[in-house]
């Protein structure tokens, strides 16, 4: 509750379940461009650096994915399928998790809100560290997610946001493209 209630960053925290929820600005980011297509979403979510009090580690990894598809995405096994669910991974360089192309969960939310079927959280997604196992291919360099799981070691991050986040505020990059008709 301590944590939740600390408006000036979010945190993302293991075992404990505590994930950070992300309201995306979905109607702003498609005004004026009904008839353009998302190309490209970035968004990096900075960390707030540790003291030394802090005992725990940042997690390796974090899953973005719809707020309404938290719970089943665990209990039917998925794994991240960059349409509706990203991993993002520490860079601990930067300090830094970044989703480099997230246009097609933006472009989902848009098309939920426009159909019938919209749910009250259309436009909220969450992260949450995770675990993951990989497997790598034979014939090229290449690892693939074989599982994923909710992160079960001490694990802690404070990233920039909240409703009276005193940092720069965390960038959504968004790319268009136009078709142009010549006749």
């Amino acid at each position: 509750k301590e944590l939740a209630s600390d408006e000036t960053c979010t945190h993302i925290k293991a075992p404990a379940g505590i994930f950070t929820e992300i309201t995306f600005p979905v109607d702003d980011i498609k005004y004026n461009h009904d008839n353009d297509t998302i190309s490209g979403a970035r968004i990096i979510f900075s960390c707030i650096n540790q003291n030394e009090n802090d005992v725990f580690s940042m997690p390796e990894y974090v899953l973005m994915l719809p707020k309404d598809s938290l719970y089943s995405f665990f209990e039917n096994k998925d794994i991240p399928n960059n349409i509706t669910s990203y991993i993002g991974t520490y860079d601990s360089n930067t300090n830094t998790y970044t989703f480099n192309n997230i246009s097609n969960l933006i472009t989902n939310m848009y098309n939920a809100k426009n159909s019938n079927a919209a749910s009250p959280d259309w436009n909220k997604a969450v992260l949450v560290p995770v675990s993951i196992s990989t497997t790598n291919s034979s014939t090229s360099s290449t690892s693939s997610i074989t599982n994923i799981s909710n992160e079960m070691s001490l694990k802690s991050a404070k990233l920039v946001g909240g409703p009276a986040n005193p940092h720069s505020p965390i960038a959504l990059t968004v790319i268009y493209n136009r078709i142009i008709k010549n006749n």
